[in-house]
């Protein structure tokens, strides 16, 4: 059985072991092993508590209209949430992290099947740009807020890093994973930072990571794990992974990473 073989088989039993659950993070479905899993939207810990003044209902209404598909409606109440006086950095994360999906939405919304001047494709680029603005606005915030809370615990940190990731500041990142390493801090977020440290890296340990943590039930793994399949030309391979991933789960990374995989292996094809 070859390695892809190998980790369909093990995605099987996984899917088979997982329970359905609601993100305590961001209000989205989400499937999880245990209460360290992180939740297939926002990729912070499934199972944490949020506190009273916290805008988690807030964030189940986005997720239920995002999944009814009413896009506008979810923009609309994430513009309200957003405008708010946020004063903590997960809420500020959420927030770039819902502008982040709804800016792939509108951009993947682009058809250029279409005969015309394409005006609506013009509008879905423009507003996913605007989006992606927006998303960038948030995560900076919650960086500048985790700063002025000078909360250096082990969630900080693992949230301070992942805004970082999702900013592309790969040296702030990198910064945080080797102070982390220093305070000799192991929890399952720490080894879920080496996983996707490595696969965005392109670093020699990737897919040995990802595969640590699939042993652990750990779902996103698999789309980490495609990330380094696809870094070694492995397209059918990660595309396969996904397929079977985006098949059950709620996960918008793997299934926009499965977009941009698929366009790769047909534009071979021509």
């Amino acid at each position: 059985m070859d390695n892809v073989a190998k980790y369909l088989s093990i995605l099987k039993n996984t899917r088979a072991s997982l329970v359905s659950s609601t993100c305590g993070a961001c209000g989205s479905k989400t499937f999880i092993k245990n209460n360290d899993t992180h939740c297939n939207f926002c990729e912070l810990i499934a199972m944490s508590k949020a506190d009273a003044s916290y805008n988690l209902q807030a964030f189940k209404n986005i997720s239920t209209l995002i999944d009814k598909e009413k896009i506008d409606d979810a923009l609309l109440s994430l513009q309200e949430v957003s405008k708010n006086n946020l004063q903590d950095p997960t809420s500020a994360y959420i927030c770039g992290i819902l502008y982040e999906f709804i800016s792939n939405y509108r951009y993947h919304g682009t058809n250029y099947s279409r005969l015309g001047f394409m005006e609506e494709n013009s509008a879905n680029i423009y507003s996913s740009l605007d989006m992606i603005s927006k998303s960038k606005e948030h995560l900076f915030k919650a960086l500048k807020l985790i700063t002025k809370l000078n909360q250096k615990d082990d969630n900080m940190l693992y949230l301070e890093f992942m805004a970082n990731i999702k900013l592309r500041r790969v040296s702030y990142a990198i910064n945080l994973l080797k102070k982390t390493t220093e305070a000799k801090i192991s929890t399952p977020s720490y080894s879920y930072m080496y996983m996707v440290h490595s696969a965005l890296l392109k670093i020699g340990d990737a897919e040995t990571r990802s595969a640590s943590m699939i042993s652990t039930g750990e779902l996103n793994a698999f789309y980490y794990l495609s990330i380094s399949l696809a870094g070694k030309k492995n397209i059918d391979g990660a595309i396969s992974i996904l397929t079977e991933l985006t098949n059950f789960s709620r996960m918008p990374m793997a299934f926009y990473l499965l977009k941009k995989l698929s366009n790769i292996s047909d534009a071979r094809e021509i």
